[in-house]
């Protein structure tokens, strides 16, 4: 594993990762899966999705273009498995590390598409005790993470973020995979939660500016 890492590889392939992604946008185009993945352009709405561009120094949005390579480039967890093709092509990883909040594209937007909201994991991790480089690792994702959402929670209007608490961490993976009723019981509650705060603020938004 270790070895890997060195020698600029990751812990995973991107490939198995790839595949069940195209299989959920193809499932979601048509039943059974059999066509292929929709491009953004395929979409009944805009979508925008991030990516970090550590070449470039700055985050990277894709609005265009292929649906699944964009996924997989926002997606791209650092040393687990990177996004479509090799760092020399294509220096991108997960999008959290500049804007784990991406509305910064919006901004401009705001016209077309009316204000923005929000949905946000707020921290729950404590600060665990440091004995390794991954240990390490992880408390810099973390606070990049962390930060960026801050950043933009400081810049939108109050009550415009609507914070879903949950048990889980940020990097909680095999517990946010796991299916039992008690992860089916707050995924249910997180759902009817969000649904009733977007449809106040569609409320709220048609009384202030009526057609």
């Amino acid at each position: 594993m270790v070895a890997r890492l060195l020698a600029g590889d990751t812990l995973f392939s991107v490939d198995a990762f790839g595949e069940a992604i195209r299989e959920v946008l193809a499932e979601a185009r048509a039943p059974g899966g059999k066509e292929p993945p929709p491009t953004f352009n395929d979409l009944s709405k805009a979508l925008f999705l991030v990516s970090t561009d550590f070449k470039k120094r700055r985050a990277q949005v894709y609005n265009d273009g292929e649906l699944l390579d964009a996924v997989l480039n926002s997606a791209a967890f650092p040393a687990v498995f990177r996004g479509v093709g090799d760092l020399n092509h294509n220096a991108t990883v997960d999008g959290g590390l500049c804007e784990n909040l991406p509305v910064d594209c919006l901004l401009q937007e705001q016209s077309e598409f009316g204000p923005i909201i929000a949905i946000s994991l707020p921290p729950r991790d404590a600060i665990i005790p440091i004995h390794n480089f991954l240990d390490y690792g992880l408390e810099l994702f973390k606070t990049a993470f962390v930060q960026s959402v801050e950043r933009v929670r400081a810049s939108l209007p109050e009550g415009a973020i609507l914070n879903v608490e949950s048990t889980l961490g940020i990097f909680d993976f095999p517990a946010a995979f796991t299916d039992n009723e008690k992860r089916r019981e707050e995924t249910k509650e997180t759902e009817t939660r969000a649904a009733r705060w977007l449809e106040d603020n569609i409320h709220r938004y048609n009384e202030l500016h009526p057609l």
